[in-house]
């Protein structure tokens, strides 16, 4: 039997200068492909099919914080900064980020991170939380090494 063992303490997520901490307990980073990798039709008269690969390298990152901690506040300066210099200039200056996970190796960077939206201002009973979500342009992954054969 093989025992894994995670903490979302571990991973390290930088965005700019900022290592960014603070998240929330669950799916605290999602980074989500906004299209198929391929597209697929059929003939239509049953005799082929044609596969198609889609170049969209887009993905939406969404990002899950606690409003009270220098994460957020952290992530709230860059993207004042990048509207700025979207109101300054038609240039976008770079954002580059990373996320890298220790226990399984998996690691996501990009060079070029382009926020989408303010987050939603809510107050209430529980904790105040911020939602994020940024364009990540051309994400490279490096995936987890293979610890199913030896070496």
């Amino acid at each position: 039997m093989i025992n894994i063992i995670w903490s979302l303490s571990a991973v390290q997520f930088n965005l700019g200068d900022f290592r960014i901490e603070g998240f929330i307990e669950g799916d605290a980073v999602n980074i989500v492909p906004e299209a198929d990798s391929t597209t697929a039709r059929a003939g239509g008269d049953g005799t082929h099919n044609a596969f198609s690969k889609n170049n969209n390298k887009l993905h939406t990152m969404t990002l899950q914080l606690d409003r009270g901690t220098a994460g957020y506040k952290q992530v709230m300066q860059l993207f004042d900064e990048q509207i700025a210099a979207f109101n300054d200039s038609i240039a976008i200056p770079p954002l580059p980020m990373s996320i890298v996970d220790p226990y399984s190796g998996e690691k996501v960077t990009d060079a070029q991170v382009i926020f989408r939206r303010l987050p939603d201002s809510t107050w209430g009973t529980e904790a105040p939380t911020a939602t994020i979500t940024a364009w990540l342009t051309d994400p490279q992954r490096t995936n987890a090494p293979d610890v199913t054969t030896a070496a």
